[in-house]
């Protein structure tokens, strides 16, 4: 009875270790991994089953050495384990931490060496959003760059106060130096730190529409490295209303400089394909949240002074924004080197395919263009359809929101040039007519 017992003992000793130590062991990986999520689960769950095995093969010696014993007891076997325990806790399981954390880094190292994008969607049922949340974050937190949905166009995100991360939003679009990026927060609080002082103005514009497509002026904190302002002594900021913008944001917990994710001038992204279309050789991950709500980029609004000014039109409109302050200045030419907002270069926004703009009937010119062997593409916005036209239609903001997909899609087509009827030049058109404008440039 007294053998039996014994034996029992020792059977439980090892049982119980086992199992405490994997669901520490397993404690530890979903807290300090949970950042990359299943590929370092695995690497955490391999060391642990191997740590296992080494604690049986100790039990075995164990044993082998109590039978050396005579009559060793209880207290002979556990003053061995302890022994083993000491050796396993002070060498054998911080080198196998080391090891996890070496595995790890080098599956996202040699991901982000690869230089090509992997598509992950939030709508993936094989993937949960916390895991593609977590490994975007992972990467934001290295200084590399992520594309994500907004309600406006799809981002290109970096960390916003760090100088290295934001100069890679800047080489993998080709983007201008002098032009400023938007740096996207998650709450009017994580916004302070970036910001000297907020405005009565910005304040009462900043509670009406936000989280929204409205991005605010402010003067910069020392926060905010100057490569995210152009050089220039203020930020402009905005908290998107997009589910998965602000989910990417609580997680990484870190301001996102984040421009639209194309190269630069070009068609601004609705969709993660078009990021991938033209961003796809530059950045290792495009987040595919659907396609955009808006459609089109933010209204960029400077209240900073007794009367606000519109930088850039964009998809919160003139009579929304002067339904809160009154009435607004409107953008005017700037002659100085420093740009206080994106969007303010003459040529922007364009597409591969010539562009043309003209105010009125654009049939006889698209039959000059044709009598000369050119293939065009048309483009209107009428009530009534045009034979031979895409017709965006006369609502602004539905063409808004499509203007761009439609772009794209001329763009594919292969067509030698593309003619623009422009909407009325009315308040509610501004952002539309302001787009294919500085296309055409």
């Amino acid at each position: 009875m007294e053998e039996l017992l014994r034996r029992h003992w020792y059977v439980l000793l090892l049982a119980s270790w086992c199992v405490t130590f994997a669901v520490i062991r397993f404690a530890q990986a979903f807290q300090c991994y949970k950042r990359v999520n299943r590929y370092a689960l695995r690497i955490a769950f391999l060391t642990t089953i191997a740590f296992v095995v080494l604690f049986v093969l100790e039990w075995f010696v164990i044993c082998w050495l109590v039978n050396l014993v005579l009559e060793p007891g209880l207290i002979f076997f556990v003053a061995a384990w302890m022994a083993f325990l000491c050796v396993d806790g002070c060498f054998v399981l911080p080198l196998l931490g080391v090891v996890e954390r070496k595995l790890t880094d080098r599956i996202i190292s040699d991901w982000i060496a690869l230089k090509m994008s992997m598509i992950i969607s939030f709508t993936d049922r094989g993937i949960p959003q916390s895991e593609v949340l977590s490994w975007a974050s992972e990467l934001l937190r290295r200084g590399e760059v992520v594309a994500f949905p907004t309600e406006t166009v799809y981002g290109l995100g970096a960390n916003a106060l760090d100088p290295n991360a934001v100069k890679k939003i800047y080489d993998a679009k080709g983007r201008p130096s002098q032009n400023p990026l938007i740096v996207h927060v998650a709450s009017i609080e994580a916004m302070l730190p970036l910001v000297r002082e907020v405005s009565p103005l910005s304040q009462k514009l900043a509670e009406r529409f936000w989280p929204g497509p409205l991005t605010l002026i402010f003067p910069k904190s020392d926060l905010v490295p100057d490569i995210v302002t152009g050089g220039g002594d203020t930020v402009a900021i905005r908290i998107p209303s997009h589910t998965y913008a602000r989910a990417l944001l609580r997680e990484c917990g870190l301001p996102l400089a984040a421009p639209s994710a194309n190269r630069s001038n070009s068609l601004s992204p609705t969709t993660a394909q078009h990021v991938a279309d033209s961003l796809g050789d530059r950045i290792p991950l495009i987040l595919d949240g659907g396609p955009t709500q808006e459609g089109i980029e933010s209204t960029v609004v400077d209240a900073s002074g007794p009367i606000p000014k519109v930088l850039r039109y964009g998809a919160l409109s003139i009579a929304e924004i002067e339904s809160c302050v009154g009435v607004i200045d409107r953008p005017s030419a700037t002659t100085s080197s420093t740009l206080p907002s994106p969007g303010m270069l003459a040529k922007h926004y364009s597409p591969v395919t010539k562009l043309e703009c003209v105010e009125g009937d654009s049939r006889e010119l698209v039959q000059k263009y044709q009598e000369q062997g050119l293939r065009i593409g048309v483009l209107i916005f009428q009530k009534e359809s045009q034979t031979g036209a895409t017709n965006l239609g006369d609502d602004p903001q539905k063409a808004a929101k499509n203007l761009y997909g439609i772009l794209h899609q001329l763009d594919r087509e292969g067509s030698d040039r593309i003619i623009v009827e422009l909407p009325p030049n009315r308040d509610e058109w501004l952002a539309v007519r302001d787009r294919l404008l500085r296309a055409s440039a």
